[in-house]
């Protein structure tokens, strides 16, 4: 797709891209991973029903728990938040990741999409006035920040606030390192909210520990919890769309 192209069926996917977050992630895929094709797995429709609803404002506290390489990182981290940010350009969202090297492989893949050519045609209004790979800005004031549990977000506010994999396979054992982990989120990042009452919070991460961020979260209640283990503890019916 290029600016040229102006045929009917071009513009109607354009449309459709900017309407909907799974049509629009099928796209992502594309741009940042060129070698393989997406699968249309069902649960990928579940993660998308569940954005959606951050979107529209139902859903401000998400808890998402799905095991490695199933795309979550590259759906919630990169595609919803380059989505979020071309609906509304003045969004503003942090990501915050338990290293700094994995928050800034995120942003340069988010960077990536709101740079492509087939992005400008999509999301007109959105463009990127500061480019900084960790900190990207909007020409209407939102933007994407990038953090990891050790650099902290002191001193910004955001409406959205991701955490994406929030402690490492090799800490997650001690229990210092949860205790941590969890001490961090609840002084430093969840407060971090502009409105903390219309602001959203969505926690991202594989299940290591029955005491990790998420279980302690979950104790806590108030979360929309989102649970995909790799193999089915019991039968569950999921419906969405």
């Amino acid at each position: 797709m290029t600016p040229n192209d102006t045929s009917p069926e071009k513009a109607a996917f354009r449309r459709l891209m900017a309407t909907y977050l799974q049509v629009f992630f099928e796209r992502v895929f594309t741009e940042v991973d060129s070698r393989g094709k997406l699968v249309d797995s069902e649960f990928i429709g579940v993660l998308v029903d569940h954005l959606e609803q951050v979107l529209n404002g139902s859903s401000r506290r998400l808890i998402v728990n799905l095991p490695p390489r199933h795309l979550k990182s590259l759906l919630i981290s990169v595609a919803f938040v380059a989505f979020a940010l071309g609906q509304d350009p003045r969004r503003r969202i942090a990501v915050i990741s338990h290293s700094q090297s994995l928050a800034r492989d995120l942003a340069a893949k988010t960077k990536r999409v709101m740079e492509s050519e087939w992005y400008r045609e999509v999301f007109p209004r959105t463009r990127l006035e500061r480019e900084s790979v960790t900190d990207l800005e909007t020409s209407e004031g939102g933007g994407r920040y990038a953090a990891s549990f050790d650099t902290g977000v002191t001193g910004r506010g955001f409406d959205i606030i991701i955490v994406d994999d929030p402690i490492s396979a090799n800490n997650v054992m001690s229990e210092v390192e949860r205790t941590k982990n969890v001490d961090i989120f609840n002084g430093s990042i969840a407060s971090r909210l502009d409105y903390p009452e219309r602001g959203t919070i969505i926690v991202v991460a594989q299940r290591l520990h029955e005491d990790d961020l998420s279980g302690s979260l979950l104790r806590k209640g108030g979360w929309t919890h989102l649970s995909l283990p790799l193999v089915a503890e019991f039968e569950e019916v999921y419906k969405y769309g």
